[in-house]
């Protein structure tokens, strides 16, 4: 018998674009991640993908009493090739991902927004502020690796740095598998990590690992 989260989810229009890229490993439907009512369906890379971004999680919110989805999937696609585009310019995260097996760079959607933080200006915007990055940190990624959370990154529009504003590491080979920080706006010194579209990056924060690149050194 079919679940109707995944009814649901294959009901929806442009379901075929979908799955030319991406395996439906889960789907469920309820209050999650602090968000409202959705349809969070995690999607897996096929050997079709081959984005930079080839995973991602989308909410999509619902209706509670008519059980119907705000979105449909040419929805999520059209954002999610936004995400895509922007990541794609930073070549340090397809190094990332190329550092291991079983590596995903996974887009973080809710509706038709690219991020879902809910909390955006409250918990990463004071972080943002103090790196001197332009913008807001409109878009977010998860790195994983063998489908475990190690990593949260944003990007933002009119900005070549990317924030990274936690990571868990680990005995990989790429630097950022070497780094472990979790930026909390109440931190004395904020802890985070700042990187250039070519891998060049700064580490903030006590106890910091200065870098490949001199970048803002003077702060505090």
């Amino acid at each position: 018998m079919e679940l109707p989260e995944y009814k649901m989810s294959y009901a929806l229009n442009g379901i075929s674009a979908v799955t030319n890229l991406f395996s439906v490993f889960e789907a469920s439907i309820g209050h999650i991640n602090m968000l409202p009512y959705s349809l969070l369906v995690m999607l897996d890379p096929s050997d079709k993908n081959r984005n930079v971004v080839n995973s991602a999680w989308w909410f999509n919110p619902v209706d509670e009493r008519s059980q119907k989805a705000a979105h449909d999937w040419n929805d999520f696609i059209k954002c999610y090739g936004e995400v895509n585009d922007v990541v794609s310019k930073h070549d340090w995260i397809m190094d990332w991902r190329n550092a291991g097996s079983h590596r995903t760079v996974q887009a973080c959607v809710f509706g038709v927004r690219p991020n879902t933080e809910t909390m955006l200006e409250a918990m990463v915007l004071p972080g943002w502020k103090h790196a001197n990055m332009k913008g807001i940190p409109e878009y977010e990624v998860n790195l994983r690796r063998a489908g475990q959370w190690c990593a949260t990154i944003y990007f933002g529009k009119g900005e070549n740095r990317a924030f990274v504003a936690t990571i868990h590491g680990s005995d990989g080979k790429h630097w950022l598998d070497k780094q472990n920080l979790s930026y909390h706006p109440t931190q004395e010194i904020p802890n985070y990590i700042i990187v250039d579209q070519n891998g060049k990056w700064f580490r903030n924060g006590k106890g910091r690992q200065d870098s490949n690149k001199d970048m803002d050194s003077d702060k505090k």
